[in-house]
């Protein structure tokens, strides 16, 4: 079994967390390391029961767990591939593999969290919009967690000003958490974002895993940002993920005593930047309030990735058209337009719509 199938392999199992699996590619690769007997893993210091676990993970049919992803429009990407998020590689518990539908080039753009309550206020909703609004036109990705209320907002926000956001979800992408959120999944794929997972198909959505989801919402940002929550919200673990990983926390004062200004306020004593307008955000961050100079990254380009750069300007093109000049399937079209998107060629302006930036 190569690595990339092993690492799938373990994936299946959730009670191989993210922690083991960097001890097992500390060991070399894991593709081998799987194949150990349990004994042997118990030897070199795994429990028991974790040892049992990931010496059963060559017992699991791979091709048939490639099948069921396809069937559900599910693509991966493992720890060490090139389009796996860079911010999230660089966390001491990065998950093993991701799970997506949509696109993660997204997530090749400076990325800002923005949690809050489940129950949003009429204060918290309007704060919300504005800060993502400003946000988006400046070219800022929008990470949160498809709850309800803020996270909701914050999806919602980015897609109706035409910007880029992904939904981080705590169960598999076979099924949209809550279901009411189905449709706004959809359009963040459609506008050029995605959704994610490092649970496989078939998880269903416990609240023990809103924790571990929280991590990756902080893990893949730059900052997070706190709007309104209760003094006990998950969306303080958020912040909290944010701070072990060195990454800026930032929150929404409120009026004194209202319910949705308590985890902000003990954010905001602790030390977490206090912000009024997006513009406090891009200063936390280090990004100018001006038009950026596209960076291009050596990440290397194959022939197919050349031949749709080539036919690229700086007028947008949509996908489609892209598809019909190239003659290359949907698919591969995709893949590529993902790269140069990441690799910073290639900028999504939103509605599938792709422009050369250089």
């Amino acid at each position: 079994m190569n690595d990339r199938d092993g690492a799938l392999a373990l994936s299946q199992n959730i009670t191989i967390g993210a922690r083991t699996c960097v001890k097992l590619r500390a060991l070399g690769k894991i593709g081998t390391v799987i194949s150990l007997s349990a004994q042997k893993l118990h030897s070199i210091g795994f429990t028991t029961d974790v040892a049992r676990s990931i010496a059963d993970a060559h017992l699991i049919d791979i091709d048939a767990v490639k099948k069921q992803l396809q069937r559900f429009s599910i693509n991966y990407a493992v720890f060490g591939d090139r389009e796996y998020p860079s911010l999230l590689a660089e966390l001491p518990d990065p998950p093993s593999v991701l799970y997506y539908k949509g696109t993660l080039a997204s997530l090749a753009h400076p990325t800002v969290a923005l949690v809050g309550s489940r129950k949003a206020s009429t204060y918290g909703t309007f704060i919300t919009k504005k800060l993502v609004d400003g946000l988006c036109q400046k070219g800022i990705t929008i990470v949160s967690g498809l709850a309800l209320g803020i996270d909701a907002v914050a999806h919602r926000s980015a897609v109706d000003a035409e910007g880029l956001t992904v939904a981080v979800l705590g169960n598999g992408l076979d099924t949209i958490y809550p279901s009411s959120h189905t449709r706004l999944a959809q359009s963040i794929i459609e506008s050029g974002g995605c959704i994610l997972s490092e649970y496989p198909v078939g998880t269903p959505s416990y609240p023990a895993h809103f924790p571990v989801r929280n991590r990756i919402i902080a893990g893949l940002s730059l900052g997070t940002v706190v709007v309104e929550a209760a003094h006990q919200s998950g969306s303080l673990h958020t912040a909290h993920a944010a701070l072990d990983y060195n990454r800026d926390v930032m929150a929404v004062p409120h009026a004194l005593a209202t319910a949705g200004g308590e985890g902000p306020h003990s954010l905001i004593r602790a030390g977490a930047t206090l912000v009024r307008t997006y513009n406090d955000i891009l200063d936390v961050l280090g990004i100018a309030d001006t038009p950026q100079q596209p960076h291009v990254s050596s990440i290397p380009l194959s022939q197919t990735d050349s031949a749709i750069l080539s036919l690229l300007t700086k007028e947008p093109l949509h996908i489609d058209d892209i598809v019909v000049t190239s003659e290359y399937a949907i698919g591969d079209v995709s893949a590529s337009l993902a790269v140069l998107e990441m690799s910073g060629h290639v900028r999504h302006i939103g509605g599938k719509r792709y422009s050369k930036v250089w």
